[in-house]
């Protein structure tokens, strides 16, 4: 073999053992800090009810920890093509909702602790999103970062604006121009 097909092969061999380590490695470690953030949220969620916050035997603190423990169990399976397919799809759950059981279980909470529920119940569902969007290494790179590069470029609109204002001008003059008749 001469020396530049043992580069290109070593090239080759590189670029998939980097993309092994983005695209496995990289999911890997993202569902595991996502496991652990809903894990420490159950916890916090088990000390509310410790101090007696809420009642452990509350149908909504039953319902709110089945679910994160669900998440927790299950997170191996949530990705965006998921959550849009669930999204999108017209089929009618055999069973009620998770609002519809969410709100049947607050019934017999205080206002107090429907505000807990509600907060440990939105803490979940950003952690879930956060999950979503940033667990992927393909996401990261499609939406992500042209997001960030709009933004970025919209926060320096302005001085792009005035390093091409005489070109823009002559632009604008020119396109006057052709429609006065």
């Amino acid at each position: 073999m001469n020396p530049q097909g043992f580069t290109a092969l070593a090239s080759l061999a590189s670029i998939g053992m980097l993309a092994v380590l983005l695209f496995r490695l990289y999911r890997h470690l993202a569902l595991e800090q996502f496991r652990q953030k809903i894990f420490a949220l159950r916890d916090e969620l088990f000390d509310c009810a410790l101090d007696g916050q809420i009642a452990f035997t509350a149908p909504a603190y039953g319902l709110l920890r089945q679910t994160m423990n669900g998440m927790i169990r299950f997170g191996h399976r949530a990705n965006l093509l998921f959550a849009a397919m669930l999204g999108i799809t017209a089929i009618e759950p055999r069973q009620p909702s998770f609002r519809a059981r969410m709100q049947q279980a607050k019934r017999s909470l205080s206002g107090e602790q429907r505000q807990l529920v509600d907060e440990f119940q939105r803490r979940m569902n950003f952690l879930t999103i956060e999950f979503l969007v940033l667990g992927s290494p393909l996401v990261m790179a499609t939406v992500i970062g042209p997001f960030l590069f709009a933004l970025e470029a919209r926060r320096h609109a302005s001085r792009l604006l005035r390093l091409f204002r005489r070109p823009m001008d002559r632009i604008d003059t020119e396109a006057f121009l052709t429609t006065e008749g």
